[in-house]
């Protein structure tokens, strides 16, 4: 190899590390836009009439829409929103509730969205069905275990035996109220996805 093709194939090299780098800090600004709006929506929330500790919010949205963008990226901010719920008055277990919920709903969307997002309106169907199924039965199986206890410390139980009642009366609803959540955060992200990918 002479002297210039040397130069050039350092030159490429050189550019091409520069272009991994400026992605890699673009990729992080937006994940900290999103996270700062997940973080802003979760102000703004609505009661589920059957069970009113349970609360409607916007938070999985950015975090989807991130998650369909980069998925190291959308597990690495999970610390970041979880002690955020915190500072803004969620105790430990609701917040660790809360980041579960999500990671339950846009990781088995961006994993499949990424292996059948191209077959159209199948792909787009089988992968909102996959953040549904996957969160109701994580959350459904996580408050089974996790609720008692939790009634417990906020006191509206004396004795383990009457919270796990409560969590048993309470759980078909829980089920009900992730779907209704995976059901409007999966294809508000996907559309959130699209208009990024175009612009970014």
């Amino acid at each position: 190899m002479n002297r210039g093709s040397r130069s050039t194939a350092a030159g490429s090299s050189s550019a091409g590390q520069v272009a991994r780098v400026a992605q890699l800090y673009w990729k992080t600004a937006l994940a900290g836009v999103l996270v700062s709006l997940a973080i802003v929506l979760h102000l703004f929330k609505a009661p589920f009439p059957p069970a009113p500790f349970l609360k409607f919010d916007g938070v999985g949205i950015p975090l989807t829409a991130l998650s369909l963008y980069s998925i190291p990226l959308s597990v690495a901010i999970v610390p970041v929103v979880f002690v955020a719920l915190q500072v803004l008055g969620a105790d430990v277990v609701g917040a660790g509730m809360k980041v579960l919920a999500e990671l339950s709903t846009y990781l088995p969307l961006a994993l499949m969205y990424r292996r059948v997002g191209s077959r159209g309106l199948v792909g787009y169907v089988v992968s909102v069905c996959s953040a549904i199924a996957t969160r109701v039965v994580i959350m459904t199986l996580a408050n089974y275990i996790i609720t008692p206890y939790w009634i417990l410390m906020a006191g509206w139980a004396r004795t383990y035996e009457q919270a796990y009642s409560m969590t048993l009366r309470y759980l078909p609803w829980v089920a009900v109220f992730n779907a209704i959540v995976a059901l409007y955060v999966a294809p508000l992200a996907l559309a959130v996805f699209r208009v990024l990918r175009r612009v970014v």
